[in-house]
């Protein structure tokens, strides 16, 4: 599920957003497993990301997460320093929005 083009360099940062399920989830996991670009994934709530907890733990040193709600300002704000920092080696960002539902 990877794109077939991939700069395949230790040094290059892939952003994920939506990251925790569907999609982006599956992104992360051929990220991971394919290549040797760090990522950067984004779940609205990381401590009930468990499958991408999982990622983490085996992957701890080229998978970061991070807190993203699209609707909060702050974790936004949180992003965009993330992203200047890494902006250098910024290859690729893949975004997954999910809509929350009440409950969810």
């Amino acid at each position: 599920m990877a794109p077939t083009v991939v700069p395949d360099s230790a040094d290059a940062v892939f952003v994920v957003t939506g990251g925790n399920r569907g999609l982006g989830l599956e992104h992360v996991k051929q990220f991971m497993e394919k290549t040797k670009v760090k990522i950067v994934a984004t779940a609205r709530q990381p401590a009930k990301a468990d499958q991408l907890n999982g990622f983490l733990k085996q992957y701890k040193d080229r998978l970061s997460v991070v807190e993203l709600d699209a609707g909060d300002e702050a974790s936004i704000e949180v992003l965009i320093i993330l992203l200047r920092q890494a902006l250098r080696f910024l290859r690729m960002m893949k975004s997954y929005p999910a809509i929350a539902t009440p409950g969810f």
